[in-house]
């Protein structure tokens, strides 16, 4: 069971109108991740592997995971995914604001 309820404290500064409380210092805004690739359907030459790229931007910067056909499979943040078998990859991008994902037909 709670207790009552305290006193208000303080009012805090009011800062400047349409400003950070310190007009010197940058206002950092937080941006949903973006990912831009480029082949969505890249071809596997025979005895060579395919890089794919996952470039992802946005603010804190996005941790990017793997998945091939629907199934996670690595556990670090990699913008390059180098593949040697066809499939559904995706790429995700996830950061505290959102998430994207690009999914790779490779053939």
């Amino acid at each position: 069971m709670q207790g009552p309820k305290g006193d208000a404290g303080p009012k805090g500064d009011t800062g400047y109108v349409g400003l950070p409380t310190n007009p010197s210092r940058t206002c950092i805004c937080l941006i949903s991740p973006t990912i831009h690739s480029g082949n969505v359907t890249p071809h596997l030459q025979p005895e060579r592997p395919t890089v794919l790229d996952c470039s992802a931007s946005g603010n804190p910067d996005p941790f990017i995971t793997w998945s091939k056909d629907g199934v996670r499979i690595n556990n670090k943040s990699n913008q390059h995914l180098t593949v040697t078998h066809p499939g559904n990859y995706t790429c995700t991008a996830e950061n505290i604001v959102g998430v994207a994902t690009f999914s790779f037909y490779v053939t």
